[in-house]
């Protein structure tokens, strides 16, 4: 069998390293103990990360439990390791057992973090009225978006005759190349966070973005897209998405989004659309720059 270190994606211990090198004595022991730092440090990285999948697990089964074993299998880890992880979850609060082998539910410990309100709760409080008024005059689906890192949060939405729904169901979504305030939001990112996107997501598919498949055809789109000040989007799933950038004192912010059935999206539809749309990010735009210059001038008395 190969040595670990000759794998580029292998996980190695200080114990491969010395018998990879076949060091020993005090000349080995500064390699060999930085080697177990590392190993440690990426050790607990990744039972971070097993935690917060476990966490995001149990978000997505409000108040029905879910076993030990479910959780397993959906991870892709065995029951043992599942076990140890929930059972510090639990004796932080995080997560709560309802009996034994009858599942878990999410802990009181993470609703009281979440006491404080919606996620970006600024922009949700200054984006409702748009969007209900958005939505009741065209009949359609209005949502406000935002980007952080390779994710794209949905803050708010409200669908033709409903009340504004305030999304608490999913944080984030890695569909930025797939939808259109996705696109609109990757636009507006300054170059560094869209190098780290890249870095981070790869290009997109002919598939996923026809005619961005490479760096250069990415960043072209891109500027088109904030040379026109909005992305317009026929092929997903029978539905049409426009959308709009909102800035906060000229900063781009978040995105506002419409999405309309693709059988009533003709010419005339598409132009009241986008004069609606482009209004509404405005207004929003001007709300949240009002919003930021009320608190500057507060915190400056």
């Amino acid at each position: 069998m190969a040595s670990p270190l000759a794998r580029r994606d292998a996980v190695v211990t200080p114990a491969d390293l010395r018998r990879a090198t076949g060091l020993t004595g005090s000349f080995a022991w500064p390699i060999i103990h930085q080697s177990e730092v590392r190993f440690c440090v990426l050790e607990m990285i990744r039972v971070l990360h097993k935690a917060c999948d476990v966490l995001e697990l149990l978000a997505a089964h409000p108040g029905d439990p879910v076993g030990l074993g479910e959780i397993a299998t959906a991870l892709g880890q065995n029951a043992s390791t599942c076990a140890n992880i929930l059972k510090t979850l639990i004796d932080r609060g995080l997560v709560e057992q309802v009996a034994p082998k009858k599942g878990y539910l999410l802990g009181a410990t993470v609703y009281f973090l979440a006491r404080h309100g919606p996620y970006r709760r600024d922009i949700v409080a200054a984006a409702q009225p748009v969007v209900a008024e958005l939505s009741a005059e065209l009949a359609e689906m209005v949502l406000v978006a935002t980007l952080k890192g390779a994710r794209r949060s949905i803050l708010c939405v409200v669908h033709p005759e409903r009340a504004v729904q305030v999304r608490d169901d999913i944080p984030y979504r890695n569909d930025v190349y797939e939808t259109a305030t996705g696109r609109v939001l990757l636009a507006h990112a300054a170059p560094r966070e869209v190098e780290a996107f890249v870095a981070e997501r790869g290009v997109p598919t002919e598939a996923c973005w026809p005619g961005a498949e490479t760096v250069d055809t990415l960043t072209g789109a891109l500027e088109r897209i904030r040379d026109e000040g909005m992305c317009v989007l026929t092929d997903r799933e029978e539905v049409a998405q426009v959308a709009f950038p909102v800035f906060e004192g000229g900063t781009p912010l978040a995105a506002l989004g419409v999405g309309v059935p693709l059988q009533r999206f003709d010419d005339g539809r598409r132009r009241q659309i986008v004069a609606a749309g482009r209004a509404a990010a405005q207004q929003l735009s001007e709300a949240l720059t009002q919003s930021f210059q009320n608190k500057t001038a507060i915190a400056a008395d």
